[in-house]
C-alpha cells in the first residue's frame, strides 16, 4: 500500500519527466494440481462410487515467460522512479499427475489437470529505488511492483506482488539497461510462489 501511495503521489506531481521501456522476462512459479486415485491408497482396493474418489495433490513448479512495456516516471537523475507495467505472460502447461505420483499406481489416477499453455495479460504497479551507485552510470537498488493478472484465457484472474534486486546502467544519455530479480507471489484463493527475472531497456524522456 505504501509503495501505491507514493506512486500516486508521484503521478500527481507537476512533474513531465519519465520514459517508456521494452520487457522481457522468465521465472518459475508453483502450482497446486489436484487428482483422484479410483483406488485406495494405503491398500490398492478399487473403489465403485466416484463420489468416493481420493483426492491427492501435487505442488508442481512451472515455467513462466512473456515481456511487454513498463512507463516510467521521474527524472532519469533521480533514485526513485514509478513504473507501470503492461506485459503479456505464459505459464507452461501443467505435467500429468500419473507421470509424477508414487502414492498410487499411474494406472489408478485419474486427473484434468491444465494440459495447455495459459496466456495471461498482466498490469503492475511500483517503484524503483536506486540505493548503491549512482543514475549517471551504474545503480543498484530495490524493486517492488504489485497488480494482477487481469486478463486470462480460462477465467483465472489473480493478484500478483513481487519484490527483490535490480541493477541499471545507464549506456547514453538517455538509455539505461536494467534487469530485475525479484521474489514473485500471486494469489488466488491461495498463494502461488516463485521467482521472476526481468531484463530490459528504458528510453528517458527528459
Amino acid at each position: 500500500m505504501r509503495s501505491l501511495a507514493l506512486f500516486g503521489l508521484l503521478a500527481t506531481a507537476p512533474a513531465y519527466a519519465g520514459g517508456i521501456g521494452l520487457i522481457g522476462n522468465a521465472g518459475i512459479h508453483t502450482e497446486k494440481v489436484y487428482f483422484y486415485s479410483d483406488h485406495t491408497v494405503d491398500g490398492g482396493l478399487q473403489i465403485e462410487d466416484e463420489a468416493n474418489y481420493e483426492q491427492l495433490l501435487q505442488r508442481q513448479a512451472l515455467f513462466n515467460g512473456g515481456g511487454g512495456v513498463e512507463f516510467l516516471l521521474g527524472d532519469r537523475d533521480e533514485r526513485i522512479q514509478g513504473v507501470f507495467r503492461l506485459f503479456y505472460n505464459a505459464d507452461t502447461p501443467q505435467a500429468d499427475p500419473a507421470s509424477r505420483t508414487t502414492l498410487v499406481a499411474p494406472e489408478n489416477v485419474i486427473s484434468r489437470h491444465r494440459d495447455t499453455v495459459k496466456h495471461t495479460g498482466m498490469a503492475t504497479m511500483g517503484l524503483n529505488w536506486g540505493i548503491v551507485g549512482s543514475p549517471d552510470n551504474f545503480q543498484a537498488g530495490l524493486s517492488v511492483h504489485v497488480g494482477s493478472g487481469f486478463l486470462t484465457n480460462d477465467r483465472t484472474e489473480f493478484l500478483i506482488a513481487q519484490i527483490g534486486p535490480t541493477v541499471n546502467y545507464r549506456v547514453a544519455r538517455q538509455v539505461i539497461l536494467f534487469g530485475d530479480v525479484q521474489y514473485a507471489a500471486r494469489f488466488r484463493k491461495e498463494f502461488s510462489q516463485g521467482t521472476l527475472v526481468t531484463a530490459g531497456v528504458r528510453y528517458m524522456f527528459d
